[in-house]
């Protein structure tokens, strides 16, 4: 049991952190220039709409 509170500590202390540093270096970034939209296609079957967008990056 200490071992499981102990590992939960360091995750929520570590969380913060490491989330800002893969932020930072792995999403996606928001220039979008030369990139299209090729096709959008619906995909949901449920009572929430949801679309596939397809896209292709032409270089800027």
């Amino acid at each position: 049991m200490p071992n499981v509170l102990a590992a939960a500590v360091l995750a929520v202390v570590g969380a913060q952190p490491l989330g800002r540093l893969v932020q930072k270096h792995v999403t996606t970034s928001a220039d979008l220039d030369g990139l299209e939209i090729v096709g959008v296609t619906p995909a949901g079957r449920g009572l929430i709409p949801l679309y596939k967008v397809k896209t292709v990056y032409r270089g800027a």
